[in-house]
Protein backbone atom coordinates (compact mmCIF):
# COMPACT_ATOMS: atom_id res chain seq x y z
CA UNK A 1 0.00 0.00 0.00
CA UNK A 2 0.97 3.44 -0.94
CA UNK A 3 2.00 5.63 2.07
CA UNK A 4 -0.31 9.26 1.87
CA UNK A 5 2.35 12.06 2.10
CA UNK A 6 1.82 13.72 5.15
CA UNK A 7 0.75 17.16 3.28
CA UNK A 8 -2.02 15.28 2.52
CA UNK A 9 -2.63 13.46 5.66
CA UNK A 10 -3.06 17.06 6.98
CA UNK A 11 -5.39 18.06 4.21
CA UNK A 12 -7.96 15.02 4.91
CA UNK A 13 -7.24 16.14 8.90
CA UNK A 14 -8.99 19.41 7.93
CA UNK A 15 -11.92 17.60 5.53
CA UNK A 16 -12.66 15.57 8.13
CA UNK A 17 -12.67 19.34 10.80
CA UNK A 18 -14.77 20.63 8.45
CA UNK A 19 -17.46 18.41 8.07
CA UNK A 20 -17.35 16.88 11.52
CA UNK A 21 -20.81 18.54 12.82
CA UNK A 22 -20.55 16.92 16.53
CA UNK A 23 -16.73 18.45 17.27
CA UNK A 24 -15.85 14.84 17.56
CA UNK A 25 -13.33 14.66 14.13
CA UNK A 26 -15.46 11.80 12.68
CA UNK A 27 -17.60 12.05 9.91
CA UNK A 28 -21.13 9.67 8.06
CA UNK A 29 -19.84 6.97 6.07
CA UNK A 30 -21.79 8.62 3.16
CA UNK A 31 -19.68 12.00 3.67
CA UNK A 32 -16.87 9.81 2.42
CA UNK A 33 -17.58 10.39 -1.29
CA UNK A 34 -17.05 14.16 -0.67
CA UNK A 35 -14.19 14.02 0.86
CA UNK A 36 -12.38 11.63 -1.04
CA UNK A 37 -13.87 13.61 -4.60
CA UNK A 38 -12.23 17.25 -2.37
CA UNK A 39 -9.32 15.64 -2.71
CA UNK A 40 -8.37 14.78 -5.39
CA UNK A 41 -9.58 11.68 -6.44
CA UNK A 42 -12.84 10.92 -8.79
CA UNK A 43 -14.21 7.51 -7.53
CA UNK A 44 -17.93 6.32 -8.35
CA UNK A 45 -19.80 5.79 -5.92
CA UNK A 46 -20.10 2.43 -6.14
CA UNK A 47 -15.90 2.13 -5.15
CA UNK A 48 -16.69 3.93 -2.28
CA UNK A 49 -19.24 1.78 -0.97
CA UNK A 50 -16.65 -1.10 -1.95
CA UNK A 51 -13.33 0.29 -0.38
CA UNK A 52 -15.90 1.01 2.88
CA UNK A 53 -16.81 -2.97 2.75
CA UNK A 54 -19.95 -2.58 1.32
CA UNK A 55 -22.26 -1.31 4.28
CA UNK A 56 -25.98 -1.26 3.80
CA UNK A 57 -27.73 2.37 3.33
CA UNK A 58 -28.56 2.54 6.90
CA UNK A 59 -24.98 1.96 7.66
CA UNK A 60 -24.01 4.55 5.57
CA UNK A 61 -26.53 7.20 6.85
CA UNK A 62 -25.90 6.51 10.10
CA UNK A 63 -22.26 5.25 11.02
CA UNK A 64 -19.43 7.35 11.48
CA UNK A 65 -15.37 7.11 10.61
CA UNK A 66 -12.54 8.42 11.98
CA UNK A 67 -9.94 10.54 9.83
CA UNK A 68 -7.61 7.23 11.34
CA UNK A 69 -9.79 5.06 10.15
CA UNK A 70 -10.00 6.60 6.55
CA UNK A 71 -6.30 6.90 6.01
CA UNK A 72 -6.40 3.24 4.62
CA UNK A 73 -9.16 3.42 2.70
CA UNK A 74 -7.64 6.58 1.31
CA UNK A 75 -4.94 4.65 0.53
CA UNK A 76 -6.99 1.96 -0.85
CA UNK A 77 -8.78 3.92 -3.20
CA UNK A 78 -5.70 5.89 -4.79
CA UNK A 79 -4.33 2.65 -5.65
CA UNK A 80 -7.40 0.94 -6.76
CA UNK A 81 -9.85 3.05 -8.08
CA UNK A 82 -10.74 2.34 -11.80
CA UNK A 83 -8.76 5.21 -13.68
CA UNK A 84 -10.30 6.09 -16.95
CA UNK A 85 -7.90 5.64 -20.18
CA UNK A 86 -7.77 8.07 -22.42
CA UNK A 87 -9.73 5.33 -25.08
CA UNK A 88 -12.48 4.81 -22.45
CA UNK A 89 -13.38 8.44 -22.44
CA UNK A 90 -12.72 8.45 -26.42
CA UNK A 91 -15.47 5.43 -26.55
CA UNK A 92 -17.84 6.89 -24.36
CA UNK A 93 -17.80 10.31 -26.67
CA UNK A 94 -18.54 8.51 -29.82
CA UNK A 95 -21.83 7.75 -28.57
CA UNK A 96 -22.82 11.38 -29.09
CA UNK A 97 -20.75 11.60 -32.46
CA UNK A 98 -23.93 11.40 -34.18
CA UNK A 99 -21.54 11.88 -37.87
CA UNK A 100 -18.47 10.25 -37.16
CA UNK A 101 -16.01 13.07 -37.25
CA UNK A 102 -15.17 13.26 -33.73
CA UNK A 103 -17.12 16.02 -32.72
CA UNK A 104 -19.97 16.28 -30.13
CA UNK A 105 -22.25 18.95 -29.44
CA UNK A 106 -21.42 21.31 -26.03
CA UNK A 107 -25.33 21.39 -25.03
CA UNK A 108 -25.16 17.30 -25.17
CA UNK A 109 -22.69 16.55 -23.06
CA UNK A 110 -23.55 19.57 -20.61
CA UNK A 111 -26.77 17.46 -20.62
CA UNK A 112 -25.38 13.95 -19.79
CA UNK A 113 -23.63 15.83 -16.79
CA UNK A 114 -26.16 17.42 -14.85
CA UNK A 115 -28.77 14.64 -15.43
CA UNK A 116 -27.19 10.98 -15.56
CA UNK A 117 -25.59 8.74 -13.11
CA UNK A 118 -23.56 10.99 -10.62
CA UNK A 119 -24.95 14.05 -11.61
CA UNK A 120 -22.23 17.25 -11.56
CA UNK A 121 -24.07 20.83 -10.94
CA UNK A 122 -24.60 23.36 -13.26
CA UNK A 123 -21.36 25.09 -11.84
CA UNK A 124 -19.36 22.17 -11.92
CA UNK A 125 -20.42 21.01 -15.89
CA UNK A 126 -20.01 25.03 -16.61
CA UNK A 127 -16.31 24.66 -15.11
CA UNK A 128 -15.03 21.67 -16.76
CA UNK A 129 -16.93 23.03 -20.29
CA UNK A 130 -15.25 26.38 -20.04
CA UNK A 131 -12.84 26.86 -23.35
CA UNK A 132 -14.09 23.55 -24.66
CA UNK A 133 -16.69 24.52 -27.00
CA UNK A 134 -16.13 26.61 -30.78
CA UNK A 135 -18.37 29.56 -31.46
CA UNK A 136 -20.75 26.95 -32.85
CA UNK A 137 -21.09 24.95 -29.13
CA UNK A 138 -18.88 21.61 -31.10
CA UNK A 139 -16.23 19.98 -28.56
CA UNK A 140 -13.39 18.23 -30.35
CA UNK A 141 -13.89 14.94 -28.62
CA UNK A 142 -9.78 14.13 -28.77
CA UNK A 143 -9.41 17.61 -27.14
CA UNK A 144 -11.81 17.32 -24.66
CA UNK A 145 -10.51 13.72 -23.58
CA UNK A 146 -7.11 14.93 -23.07
CA UNK A 147 -8.27 18.00 -21.26
CA UNK A 148 -10.61 15.73 -18.82
CA UNK A 149 -7.51 13.67 -18.18
CA UNK A 150 -4.96 15.90 -17.60
CA UNK A 151 -6.87 18.62 -15.18
CA UNK A 152 -6.47 18.27 -11.89
CA UNK A 153 -9.28 16.29 -10.29
CA UNK A 154 -9.65 18.54 -7.49
CA UNK A 155 -10.15 21.50 -10.33
CA UNK A 156 -13.77 19.78 -10.70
Amino acid sequence: MTEIPEQKVEEIKEAFELLSKDGDNKVHLCQIGDIVRALGECPTNEDIVKFLGSPSKEDMASKKMTCEEFLPVFAKIQNEAQKGTFEDFMEGMRVFDKDGNGTVMGAEIRHVLTTLAEKLTAAQVSEIMQGQEDSSGIIVSADFCKFLLEAPKAAF
